[in-house]
């Protein structure tokens, strides 16, 4: 019984690891990858602002949020811009701010 349990599971693993393969191959899941890791930069900057401490610091004016995007191949870092919704080259922008403490409608 448990061979069979441990015959399925290895079956299980190799489909996965096959479909994976399948959807990174596709040039069109590769294309959207960027745009998914900037919309989860873009979601994960309403996480801080549900902390007390950081709300209150930002009302305060004692703190600005950042999101930036980190390419691995180029070493490239983009920023994005709270006032445009955009992403900007840091290099280019080093002052960009997603959520700044005169602004806390932004992003």
């Amino acid at each position: 019984m448990l061979d069979e349990i441990g015959i399925k599971c290895r079956h299980i693993q190799v489909d996965v690891k096959t479909e994976r393969s399948k959807i990174y191959a596709h040039p069109c899941a590769l294309d959207a990858v960027p745009r998914m890791v900037r919309k989860n930069v873009v979601a994960q900057l309403a996480n801080p602002r549900t902390r007390l401490s950081v709300a209150l610091a930002l009302e305060q004016g004692r703190m600005n949020l950042h999101g930036w995007v980190y390419d691995i191949e180029t070493g490239s870092i983009d920023a994005l811009d709270g006032a445009t919704r955009r992403f900007v080259a840091l290099a280019e922008s080093p002052t960009t701010v997603a959520v700044t403490s005169r602004n806390l409608r932004q992003v």
